[in-house]
């Protein structure tokens, strides 16, 4: 039951760094007074809401690659077999399906 509980905690916490996201960004881009987005500098404005986006961005990758890690015991369950992509339209043949 601990694990319910920290992958909600998680998901509430990614989309807290979601709506930070969101809204930094829009007032970013709002303020923005420069020449080029891509290099961003403090004189260009709306520069401490961009680094809220931004921060925010790497924070929420974070939170989901640690939600990914709790499905460890998930994935260990999982078996593959083989994946098979056949064109109807084709006029080859699937070379693996006929060896």
């Amino acid at each position: 039951m601990g694990i319910l509980y920290f992958r909600i905690f998680l998901t509430i916490l990614f989309f807290v760094f979601f709506l930070g996201t969101l809204v930094g960004t829009g007032i970013a881009r709002k303020d923005f007074k420069g020449d080029d987005v891509a290099w961003w500098t403090s004189e260009d404005g709306g520069y401490p809401a961009h680094l809220v986006a931004a921060f925010s961005e790497w924070l929420m990758v974070f939170v989901f690659i640690i939600y990914v890690l709790t499905m460890e015991k998930e994935f260990k369950s999982i078996r593959f077999e083989g994946i098979c992509f056949e064109n109807k339209c084709s006029p080859y043949k699937n070379v693996l399906q006929h060896a």
